[in-house]
């Protein structure tokens, strides 16, 4: 089962889907983190983030390329945090092997593999003039990803300051 948390930066996405995720777990709970610490507000969030999800019972697995390398049972619980991190490192690392599957192709094998994935990521963004060339192709794609996800998932949640409203599916509620 995938479930699909969306929203703009700081709208408690994140938050959100670690509390579904402890609430609605079936095995372990396995956190897939994908940012790349490149600066000081990167690892003001990792560390935001870290805290967060303190006691909530994760087991964390860095994985900025390949979601694919995760190491899961049948029953786990997979939170990946986030999708919108995992398409720019792919788009803009210098390291990505050509045999990288595809941000789709990866969640298609988690799903495979475990119990449920709640894959979190950044929706509402628009190209602008103010943006130059690759970022602008960054949002296209992650448009794009987004809507090919939410067409797949089988919830699809919005957070809008810090409310969850449903866009598919419902939640099958112990949060």
């Amino acid at each position: 089962m995938l479930t699909l948390v969306i929203g703009e930066n700081n709208s408690g996405k994140s938050r959100w889907a670690e509390q579904y995720a402890a609430a609605n777990r079936e095995g372990r709970l396995v956190y897939l983190a994908t940012m790349i610490a490149a600066d000081e507000p990167s690892l003001e969030r990792i560390a935001r983030h870290r805290r967060q999800r303190r006691g909530l019972g994760f087991i964390t697995l860095e994985l900025p390329l390949n979601l694919c390398q995760a190491e899961i049972e049948p029953d786990d619980t997979v939170l990946v945090e986030d999708i919108s991190n995992l398409l720019a490192n792919q788009l803009f690392a210098h390291q990505t092997a050509a045999n990288t599957p595809a941000v789709p192709a990866q969640l298609q094998n988690l799903c495979g593999r475990c119990g449920q994935v709640i894959a979190v990521t950044i929706g509402g963004l628009q190209p602008s003039r103010e943006y130059d060339a690759a970022t602008n192709a960054y949002i296209a794609a992650l448009n794009q990803l987004n809507a090919e996800l939410a067409d797949c998932a089988e919830l699809v949640v919005e957070m809008a300051a810090g409310r969850p409203l449903v866009r598919k599916g419902a939640i099958p509620c112990r949060c």
